[in-house]
């Protein structure tokens, strides 16, 4: 132990030694190095982005931000709070008035760029991020409680002029009238709920953009009565994003006036040329009061637009170019009880299991007689199921199931077997009975012509005579006129329809010879009208009645003659495709030419119900149109056999079968000409920040005159401009502190400033160090900024608190040396020079520098552990500036002060170990060590005054310790913004009344197309964890390529054996969705009517599997009895919760077409990562996906880490994460990037302070001489810690990242108050009161004076605009200070006078001066 203590002097004295001899050459070698080392301050990067300060980087969530940046960094978010004035209130008129005034200015707001690629005035719109980008006149992202009213267009490009786009807000209230909404009486939750919806129709939860609502009233007719604030948020690209996508400027060009439909279209669009609907945005039918997520359709969207939509001649082609509008307008349809669009002919077969299968009918059913459809229809399972229909759901699933399989095996069309009359009186009307109960409306039976008897009628000219049947058909037409409920006459006359009409006998030369004869009688024979009524009508049972026209005969024969071959051989090609096969060449050109001779005899055009080449011809996944077998790019005719084959061409004159016209639209549209310029991503930047800027400027301005609402603001670069302004102020500080440190030094050193008369050293050497150490800072900061690169960058905290900081910490070095000096001046042998004094002061001070700066290194060392990358290179550059103040300590401070000293010795010889003379002659007249200490601190030598010393330490310590379990975590922004920046007040009122966040679910790493359920299952899970608003559920991927799957299975388009089933958690509880929500608000029906009518609405509803009963059905399964709808007979409600997607075959085939396929595959683009160039595959691939949850009402900390806890276990134990092997994580930047450092932070903090505490022990053992005295000053380092904790609390402060790593950096400065004087006390001679006063009235002064200047150097702080370096550095440090100074003048004084070790009975101090006179000598 002592050869440490002696290596450490004779470093100390070799040291002085060699200084001393040449001191300008080494105070200018170390000035030089210093000055080089400062020109790396050019060097220094100024870091503002505060999650790359802020973010804790030890865990996952580092690395999480950057991907998710990476990923999903397509936008920089500028954002509006709204608080109601004194007096106000925020629901109401004028308020709403006065927002609408802010939005209008906002997306007016004109920055005028000057650029190298492009120049020109920018504005909202032409930087603004799109969720939706299908087009470029696609509304802008923008959440604001004016969505609940027309007048939230204001996101919409062009506004009036767009008015493709406007129609999505035009259905909804008008706030400034009265009439349309009234602020007293229809602000309710329900509306908010029902009405406030973003431009494309996604829902945004009521607490993203109300805060702090009150109600009067419960449940969603809830009135609002009043609002704490309203949230507008606006996005604009990122400069990523611009700089892929350009700046857009749009020119709005007058059209003329054009009559169009609802589609768009031209009246007089037809079926052949549909390209008008390729721009129609499905987001236009909100205006007509379509729900698309709901099953509740109000009268305007059914009657006003599904209706004509549904006859219209493009909507089928609308179906086909876009899922959205296939998957959203199938479930209004359904809604709306219209029939679904005709999609052709399906090949999707049903299977008695209840699933349907391609080009697969099944031929298991058996056709019995009479006898034995009477065994099945008197089945006493069916019996009992069905007398039992109006009471139970479950037995009228079963009676309707039960019976549409006695239908597939032709029972109810017995009429024509023996005896007819007694079975189909039974039997018959039972049949119409459940089908009246169980069918949709519109909906019949098996057709019963498809069951021998009657047969098929025979083709033209074949077996049949017109004449001949002509007064048969006439004579049943006549009956089933006559009584319209009579099925058995209607079914008749549909028979003879069929033969009659098929075979165009209304062409006959003697059919309409014998109608010339008496047309009052036989004119019905020839009747156009009779020929459409018949067909309809008995289409309505089931029976297909051609409508042709006489003019159609001949083309239809030939179609007829050639439609079997053009079907089979097209049959072949198109099933092998759709199988991922290829076609033989020789199978593509015989499907080609039997095609060319359809459309040689323009076959498309006969009726549609021949189906000669029009969609229904021949089902398919993709397109199975005549026109687009010949001609479709890549997989047509045309592509796939070349030059050598010739499309024919064909034009049909006019629909066979007009539709009724739509009602017309607006006859007044424009277009759009839009242009994008390309800049790169600095011109991104330089743009979006200019025009962040001149809002940012304007906006104070725009609002002065409200009279309404307070407006606070917040946009992208608001905190690093906050930052940076900041940093710009600390140098006014540094200077000031600097300054106050000069004349602090002047004053207490100035009985040095007369040579004769003064004692050294004077104060000309001590504001020389404040210099040095101003250099020596700059050096470690220059030397710090080579590291940049490295990730040690520079921040706010750098620039206003490290060169306080420095300063103080090399001031307290100086001063050290500067007591040590004074007191070899007074003790050295009369007549000693300068040098010899310097060289005796080193070899005192020199140890206890040496010693509190590798501590203090070490300490701060220490710091750098924290995962906070601002504190880390804090910490660092704090390190490195106690390396440059050490050099300085022990290499310029004593030139210094020789310089000094020769001033004096040579000034005043005779002052020189005058205090040792004085000593003497004390001694010799008190006959004791009269100029002792004792005398000086004569108190200690009392045991009652030491004692007391002891209790009030005691008292302090216990005081401090209360506050320990009362110290809260967190940092919030208002803390951290000036309160003069008008981030303060965003920050207040976020604070106040937002705490819902939009957190993404990121799934990364597994195959998607393989595990939709347990996608499905992880949005189940995740609504589980605290906060998040379960009812919304999620904005996902999976549930808008649910909707595709599901309306193409309904469609026909798609068979379901080619799809997954998925159980729907989240919409369960959606009363949106309940199907049978119309019925029950139908005034009209009885209870017991919408009881009926639900039960029939939901065994029909879809999506669900077919219901197979265990009786008479050949094939049952358990899937048949699962995937269906619910029926709730409590409250008469039905909820289907299971939805349909693609098997991984068709999941992979129909991705990338979803993702082109409208507003929906638009959204879902925004929530995944997909590769762009599939090629080893030969499809797109998805690798990764986040869905969008709402994490609600956490106010506190404690509930913000509270979810964060809970809902990283869901992502880690969910199926995907477990089973699948899926990378799943939570993530948001500011609930769970800022907040990660508190998950751990106490856990942290105290075994970061027991580290440095134990390590303060090591580091110390060697320097203080003895094993006893390092453990009592452990123990007052770690009392001073102890305080400092609880003292948090008292100064009402927070733990968090910045005060964690100043408790452990306190260590350091700890050992600066207390080394000192344990080591005089180790060195001093006499009882421990004596030497404890003597090491007291040695330091004391010292320590004293290096704590003063420290707080002097941060007390410019107080005055910083940047409260947060006054709250939490120079309170803290205040704190640091007071807590330090009292346990090293107080606590440790009392402890060493009472149990400090013993004297040393070796001193390597005075021997070494001891060999230091002998050399003097």
């Amino acid at each position: 132990m002592f050869s440490l203590e002696r290596l450490l002097i004779a470093f100390s004295a070799f040291l002085g030694d060699s200084i001393s001899k040449t001191p300008k050459v080494h105070v200018l070698v170390c000035l030089c190095a210093f000055g080089l080392l400062a020109v790396g301050i050019v060097l220094v990067e100024i870091e503002h982005d505060v999650f790359k300060l802020w973010v804790d980087d030890s865990t996952d969530i580092h690395d999480q931000m950057d991907y998710f940046e990476d990923a999903y960094g397509f936008a920089r978010v500028q954002s509006l709070i709204l608080t109601a004035k004194e007096g106000k209130t925020l629901a109401s008129k004028e308020a709403f008035a006065e927002m609408e005034r802010l939005e209008k200015w906002f997306v007016s707001v004109e920055y005028d760029h000057d650029g190298v690629k492009y120049s020109g005035k920018v504005k909202y719109e032409n930087l603004c991020y799109k969720v939706v980008d299908t087009a470029d006149e696609t509304p802008c992202f923008h959440l604001t409680p004016l969505d609940c009213f027309k007048q939230g267009m204001q996101s919409v490009p062009g506004v009036e002029n767009n008015t493709k786009f406007l129609p999505s807000y035009s259905a909804r209230p008008d706030f400034s009238d009265q009439t349309q909404f009234d602020f007293g009486t229809d602000f309710t939750k329900a509306f908010i709920d029902d009405a406030c919806k973003e431009w494309y129709n996604l829902q945004t939860p009521l607490k993203m953009i109300f805060g702090g609502t009150t109600h009067e009233g419960e449940g969603e007719s809830a009135l609002v009565t009043g609002i704490g604030g309203m949230r507008n948020v606006f996005a604009t690209r990122s400069a990523k994003n611009l700089a892929e996508k350009g700046v857009l400027t749009t020119e709005w060009l007058d059209s003329g006036s054009v009559e169009t439909d609802i589609l768009g279209c031209t009246l007089d669009v037809t079926a052949n040329d549909c390209s008008c609907v390729d721009s129609f945005a499905i987001t236009s039918v909100t205006s007509y009061g379509c729900i698309p997520s709901g099953s509740n359709q109000p009268a305007s969207c059914c009657d006003g637009f599904m209706k004509p939509f549904s006859t219209h001649p493009c909507a089928k082609y609308l179906f086909q170019i876009n899922p959205s509008a296939a998957s959203i307008g199938s479930l209004v349809l359904e809604s709306c009880q219209l029939p679904a669009i005709d999609m052709g002919t399906s090949s999707c077969n049903l299977q008695p299991d209840g699933t349907t299968k391609y080009l697969q009918p099944y031929t298991g059913y058996a056709t019995p007689t009479a006898t034995e459809c009477q065994v099945i229809m008197e089945d006493a399972e069916l019996t009992a199921a069905c007398n039992d229909f109006d009471n139970s759901y479950e037995s009228a699933t079963k009676c309707c199931a039960m019976v549409y399989d006695a239908s597939k095996q032709m029972c109810h069309c017995r009429y024509l077997d023996a005896p007819v009359q007694a079975y189909f009186t039974t039997f018959g009307e039972d049949f119409e009975t459940y089908a009246g109960k169980c069918l949709k409306d519109n909906e019949s039976y098996e057709a019963c012509p498809n069951v021998s008897p009657p047969p098929s009628p025979p083709p033209p000219g074949v077996g049949y005579t017109c004449s001949a049947n002509m007064e048969p058909f006439l004579n049943a037409l006549a009956l089933a006129q006559a009584d319209v409920t009579n099925v058995e006459n209607a079914i008749a006359m549909c028979g003879l329809a069929q033969g009659y009409y098929g075979n165009y006998c209304m062409d006959d030369p003697t059919v309409i010879a014998t109608v010339a004869t008496n047309p009052a009688l036989y004119g019905a024979a020839t009747s156009s009208a009779i020929n459409a009524g018949v067909s309809a009508n008995c289409a309505t049972g089931g029976i297909a009645v051609r409508a042709h026209t006489p003019d159609q005969k001949t083309q239809h024969e030939t179609c007829a003659s050639n439609y079997d071959d053009y079907q089979g051989k097209c049959y072949v090609v198109i099933g092998k495709m759709g199988a991922n096969i290829n076609p033989t060449a020789a199978e593509v050109f015989a499907c080609c030419t039997a095609a060319n001779v359809m459309a040689l005899n323009a076959c498309p055009c006969v009726n549609v119900e021949d189906g000669y080449g029009v969609d229904r011809s021949i089902a398919s996944t993709t397109d199975i149109r005549l026109d687009f077998i010949l001609n479709t790019p890549v997989s047509g005719c045309v592509a796939a056999l070349g030059a050598a084959f010739t499309a024919n061409t064909y034009t049909c004159n006019s629909p066979s079968s007009p539709p009724p016209s739509p009602p017309p639209g607006d006859p007044k549209y424009t277009l759009p000409s839009s242009t994008r310029h390309a800049v790169d991503e600095s011109e991104a930047e330089s743009i979006l920040e200019g025009w962040e800027k001149t809002w940012l400027d304007g906006i104070e301005d725009a609002t002065k005159d409200f009279e309404h609402i307070e407006v606070s603001w917040y946009a992208s670069r608001s905190l690093e401009d906050v930052i940076s302004d900041a940093s710009k102020s600390a140098y006014g500080f540094v200077a000031i502190g600097y300054a106050l440190v000069v004349v602090f030094c002047f004053f207490f050193f100035i009985r040095g400033l007369s040579a004769q008369s003064g004692k050294p050293p004077g104060p000309v050497p001590a504001i020389l160090a404040t210099i040095v150490c101003i250099l020596s800072t700059a050096a470690s900061l220059g030397f710090a900024a080579f590291y940049v690169e490295a990730g040690l960058k520079f921040n706010a905290i750098t620039l206003q608190v490290v060169p306080f900081l420095a300063l103080g910490l090399g001031m307290n070095d100086y001063f050290v040396f500067a007591k040590y000096v004074g007191i070899c001046h007074g003790e050295s042998p009369k007549g000693s020079s300068a040098r010899y004094i310097i060289r005796k002061a080193y070899r005192k001070a020199g140890a206890s520098i040496t010693a509190s700066s590798v501590t203090n290194f070490a300490a701060f060392c220490l710091g750098a552990i924290t995962p906070i990358p601002a504190v880390r290179a804090f910490s660092i550059q704090v390190a490195m500036t106690v390396v440059c103040n050490y050099i300085a300590a022990v290499v310029i401070f004593p030139c210094l002060l020789l310089f000094d000293l020769e001033r004096h010795v040579n000034a005043n010889p005779d002052a020189v170990g005058q205090r040792a003379r004085l000593t003497a002659k004390s001694e010799e007249s008190s006959g004791k060590d009269g100029f002792s200490c004792i005398r000086c601190m004569g108190a200690l030598a009392s045991i009652v005054f030491r004692m007391t010393c002891v209790l009030l330490s005691a008292g302090f310590f216990a005081f401090c310790a209360s506050g320990i379990d009362k110290v809260n975590l967190g940092l919030d922004l208002e803390d951290v913004v000036p309160s003069s920046s008008y981030i303060y007040d965003y920050a207040l009122n976020t604070r106040n009344y937002f705490a819902t966040y939009q957190v993404s679910l990121v799934s990364s790493g597994i195959d998607f197309a393989t595990t939709t359920e347990n996608q499905a299952l992880l949005e189940h899970d995740f609504v589980t964890a605290p906060n998040v608003n379960a009812d919304y559920g999620s904005v996902n991927y999976l549930r808008y390529l649910a909707d595709e799957t599901t309306g193409r299975v309904n469609a026909g388009e798609v068979c379901s054996e080619n799809t997954v089933w998925l159980y729907d958690y989240i919409n369960l509880s959606d009363e949106s969705l309940e199907r049978c929500a119309s019925i029950n608000a139908d005034a009209i029906l009885s209870d017991s009517d919408k009881k009926k009518k639900c039960i029939r609405t939901c065994m029909n509803a879809e999506p669900q599997m077919a219901y197979a009963p265990t009786t008479h059905n050949p094939t049952v399964t358990s899937a048949s009895q699962t995937y269906r709808c619910s029926y709730n007979a409590t409250n008469n409600h039905c909820v289907c919760p299971w939805r349909q997607v693609y098997n991984p075959t068709l999941y992979n085939t129909n991705l990338q077409t979803f993702l082109d396929g409208g507003e929906r595959g638009q959204i879902s683009q925004s929530l995944m990562i997909t590769n762009s160039t599939p090629t080893s595959v030969g499809h797109t691939t998805i690798s990764d996906v986040r869905a969008l949850f709402y994490v609600e009402d956490v106010f506190s900390l404690e509930d913000k880490l509270n979810h964060m806890r809970k809902a990283r276990k869901i992502a880690e134990n969910s199926k995907l994460a477990t089973e699948d092997g899926a990378t799943v994580f939570p993530f948001d930047y500011a609930l769970y990037a800022l907040n990660e450092q508190y998950l751990n932070i106490e856990r942290n903090t105290l075994r970061g302070l027991g580290i440095s505490v134990a390590i303060a022990f090591v580091v110390m053992y060697p320097f203080v001489t003895s094993l006893w005295l390092d453990v009592i000053l452990t123990f007052v380092i770690a009392v001073i810690q102890i305080e400092l904790y609880g003292l948090i609390h008292w100064i009402d402060l927070k733990l968090n990242a910045v005060t964690m790593v100043n408790l452990i950096m306190t260590v350091g400065i700890s050992i600066e108050f207390v080394i000192h004087e344990a080591r005089a006390f180790a060195e001093a001679k006499g009882t421990r009161p004596e030497r404890a006063a003597q090491a007291l009235s040695e330091m004391g002064p010292a320590i004293f004076a290096s704590a003063f200047t420290t707080f002097l150097a941060v007390l410019p702080l107080v005055g910083a605009d940047y409260e947060y370096f006054q709250k939490y550095f120079f309170s803290m440090y205040a704190m640091i200070l007071f807590v330090g100074l009292f346990n090293a003048l107080v606590t440790l004084p009392a402890i060493l006078s009472f149990i400090g070790p013993p004297e040393l009975t070796e001193d390597a101090v005075r021997d070494s001066e001891g060999v230091l006179d002998k050399e003097m000598v």
